[in-house]
């Protein structure tokens, strides 16, 4: 069994009543309300969660449910499994791994893995929502949307995470028109669409992770891949992480440095991903949607190349204490431009259309008529990529400033590229890809940290002059200070001669 279902997170904390929407109107005669309290169980060392699985107790009413949950074909698409359990519903609000029907677990994919694992399995949190839903037709189609309002809890820790939102599950017919009424409700509340499940929300609230800046993952890629779903794929984990990293922005700006720098790679291995899969991809929307991540990526890369300053001045005690907590204030009113614009529906509608143009744009249609295997494309387009870099990097020491930064973007874009399929052993071999991304990245970091100086020392005029005109009359002293921390560093030698060792080792290597 399979399910297809869009999660839509309320931005304000409150989950908007059903029928409140214009769309959902028609359907407001089935509503019905409940509660419903669910326990997730794992072992300790999150077996069953690192096979892809959830294991899930639910409570609703007088009725005890047991599902099982799998990565179905998409981002939107999860095998599930549920059947009724004979345990009784649990009196005082907490079950143990006794309450399971290990019969209906054997029945389904997560059989063996429990099998081995019977005895040590063991609830790690429970989600505890009042429950609203309905069911309506539209366009031919049959949703059952779902209002929750609650929280989740870590059963070790008893840390907790609200919980608002809304689930939309188509029942029958086209899954564009779920695509379509998530458009309508988004336009009508603040609402965003959401990857990330309540399951991982709560493994990483469990984890200690759920204040945590979320790194790159790895895409889920198998050698016999096609192109065009290896890119769907990659363009979901990118989307995955910068939600994971986004969630953060409106809880305090000045504590979020690391969230936007996240979200920044986030949508930078989002780009690569387009360039990469340009060939196959290109349809009449797909430069619209580079452009507007592109849009986005450049909020992401003002805010983060003034976090790096502002980091340096306060790690360094530089520049004095009154231009410190300038720099501090210009990366908290950065970081509020942010969150404002990831909750304006400019961006909240753009993702709805563009997840629905990864699974269903005109390019899909293009791509199947041409099937290609990912292994075959994946290394033509990066031994052409990485030839173009090693050529252009044998005259390093000769380049300028602009064409060295230039040539440090094409560095960590391969990085990015490479880094989509270091799994993936049809395209290279894990030690040679391993190699490759090292140098890449010794690369972008030497021409990196030249660049943050070079950038520096250009924008300190300009940093100066807004700093006074706003601060007034400035000590002569702090005005000094401020002055020195934008002096270029003396020698960048050393830096430039890591970055040619490096391209160095890529003329010669070629792991494609």
């Amino acid at each position: 069994m399979s399910e297809t279902e869009l999660k839509l997170t309320a931005l304000d904390g409150v989950a908007p009543p059903l029928d409140a929407f214009e769309a959902l109107r028609p359907g407001a005669a089935s509503m019905r309300k409940q509660r419903l309290r669910s326990w997730v169980f794992d072992t300790p060392d999150g077996a069953l969660r690192r096979a892809g699985f959830v294991l899930r107790l639910r409570q609703a009413g007088d009725a005890l449910l047991q599902t099982v949950k799998t990565p179905g074909d998409g981002a939107f698409e999860r095998g599930e499994w549920e059947a009724p359990v004979a345990s009784p519903p649990p009196a005082d609000g907490s079950v143990d791994a006794g309450a399971l029907d290990f019969a209906m677990i054997a029945q389904t994919p997560l059989g063996p893995l429990v099998e081995e694992a019977r005895g040590e399995l063991v609830e790690v949190f429970r989600v505890d929502v009042e429950r609203a839903t309905l069911l309506v037709e539209t366009g031919g189609a049959v949703v059952e949307a779902a209002a929750d309002q609650g929280e989740i809890v870590a059963k070790a820790s008893g840390a907790r995470a609200a919980v608002a939102e809304i689930e939309l599950e188509l029942k029958g017919g086209d899954k564009r028109i779920l695509f379509k009424l998530a458009r309508e409700l988004a336009a009508a509340a603040p609402l965003s669409l959401s990857l990330i499940s309540k399951a991982e929300r709560g493994f990483r609230l469990a984890d200690g992770r759920a204040g945590q800046a979320q790194k790159a993952s790895a895409p889920r890629i198998g050698d016999d891949a096609s192109a065009a779903d290896a890119f769907a794929a990659i363009c979901h984990a990118c989307l995955r992480d910068f939600m994971l990293n986004a969630a953060m922005l409106g809880r305090g700006a000045r504590a979020s440095p690391d969230a936007v720098h996240q979200g920044r790679i986030a949508l930078r291995r989002l780009r690569a991903a387009f360039a990469l899969f340009k060939p196959i991809v290109r349809d009449d929307a797909f430069d619209g949607a580079a452009a507007e991540v592109k849009r986005l990526a450049r909020l992401f890369g003002v805010a983060r190349d003034r976090d790096v300053m502002t980091q340096a001045a306060l790690e360094k005690g530089e520049g004095g204490e009154a231009f410190r907590r300038w720099l501090a204030d210009e990366s908290a009113r950065l970081h509020d431009e942010i969150a404002q614009e990831l909750a304006a529906p400019r961006w909240r509608l753009f993702l709805i259309d563009f997840c629905l143009w990864l699974d269903d744009g005109a390019w899909r249609a293009a791509a199947a008529r041409r099937p290609k295997r990912i292994a075959k494309f994946a290394r033509r387009r990066l031994r052409r990529r990485l030839k173009a870099l090693a050529r252009r990097g044998a005259a390093l020491e000769a380049l300028s400033p602009d064409d060295r930064h230039e040539l440090r973007i094409d560095a960590k874009t391969l990085r990015y590229m490479g880094e989509f399929f270091a799994g993936a052993r049809a395209v290279a071999p894990h030690k040679s890809m391993s190699k490759l991304l090292k140098w890449l990245e010794i690369i972008q970091s030497a021409l990196g940290e030249m660049h943050d100086e070079e950038a520096k020392a250009e924008g300190g005029a300009a940093d100066l002059a807004r700093w006074r005109a706003e601060a007034g009359e400035v000590a002569p002293e702090e005005a000094a200070a401020a002055e020195r921390f934008f002096e270029p560093a003396q020698d960048d030698g050393a830096r430039l001669a890591a970055a040619a060792k490096a391209l160095g080792k890529l003329a010669r290597d070629d792991p494609f």
